[in-house]
């Protein structure tokens, strides 16, 4: 799983994931109440046996007159393929493999949302009818958002007012208006306005890394340099994690990787702008080995002075 869908589930699940949902289907909370996730590790998805889906949605009725909703949440970095047949065929399984009770059975009515990190809008319907063949075939139609076309000031003052939950600020990097450094200010200023020091750290770790993806990470870096003393440990995990799997491939062409990495949890890690004789440092490097004991050492270290004997400098 690359970084950009790990920070969707983690955003998704671990910061408010009721508020994420009510923000992400809103509509459904009148006549709906959000029960949890459902275990569907077992549940392979379509096409890539070695990932699965956590991010499945229990819904129960209100009012009690239906079945159980379970409710598909898939994240696209960049818009791929054939992703609603996909979705489809895993609806069906999460129905056929998953109930809420086994005796008698009750099974969940599967639906699905896409959120698109980037790219342009896409379809929200698949239908796979012969024509002519008298009306028969298969059909699905999901939610979808697009987060480029999400208005990120509207969202900050929906915040603001109460209207929706603080945990959906990660988010505001995709959206329109996210390069803007007035958003990125008011931004700056609802985040402060969280008294848990660790959710700070990973709103605003995560926005950072939403922004890389959408090519806005020198203005989310520069603009929280100093913001926030807490670092997000969720985001040092994966770029630790990342380090690792280039070291693994062993080879000359993935030494800019493992020097950007560094040089990222450099800038997380301290918040600040590294001075050029580290930046020429690490660009300079070419020893894997070496560039791992400097990652971990700067995971342990207080200040960038500290590192300055690790990496050769005076």
């Amino acid at each position: 799983m690359n970084p950009f869908d790990q920070a969707a589930r983690y955003a998704a699940k671990q910061l408010d994931a009721e508020g994420f949902l009510r923000w992400l289907m809103p509509d459904i909370f009148v006549a709906w109440r959000w029960r949890g996730w459902l275990d569907t590790q077992s549940i392979a998805f379509p096409g890539e046996p070695e990932r699965r889906s956590d991010t499945v949605a229990a819904f129960e009725r209100l009012a009690g007159d239906a079945p159980p909703a379970a409710l598909v949440v898939e994240f696209q970095s960049r818009p791929l393929g054939p992703i609603l047949e996909r979705l489809a065929e895993y609806a069906l399984r999460v129905r056929r493999e998953k109930s809420q009770q086994t005796d008698p059975r009750v099974s969940y009515t599967v639906t699905a949302v896409v959120v698109n990190l980037t790219g342009p809008e896409q379809a929200d319907e698949w239908e796979m009818a012969p024509p002519d063949f008298v009306d028969l075939g298969l059909h699905i139609r999901v939610k979808v958002r697009t987060l480029r076309e999400e208005d990120g000031l509207q969202l900050l003052t929906n915040i603001e007012q109460g209207r929706v939950a603080r945990c959906v600020l990660p988010w505001v990097a995709l959206m329109r208006g996210g390069d803007d450094p007035a958003v990125v200010e008011y931004w700056k200023r609802l985040a402060s306005a969280e008294v848990d020091p660790h959710k700070r750290g990973d709103y605003g770790g995560l926005a950072r890394v939403f922004a890389e993806l959408c090519g806005r990470g020198q203005l989310w870096t520069k603009a929280l340099e100093g913001w926030n003393v807490e670092v997000s440990q969720v985001v040092l995990e994966w770029q630790a994690q990342a380090l690792e799997r280039g070291l693994a491939q062993g080879r000359a062409e993935m030494l800019p990787l493992l020097r950007e990495n560094l040089m990222e949890l450099m800038r997380t890690r301290f918040q600040a702008e590294l001075p050029v004789e580290f930046l020429t440092a690490v660009q300079n490097q070419t020893d894997p080995a070496l560039l791992r004991q400097w990652f971990h050492r700067t995971l342990a270290a207080a200040s960038l002075e500290e590192l300055r004997g690790t990496f050769g400098l005076r």
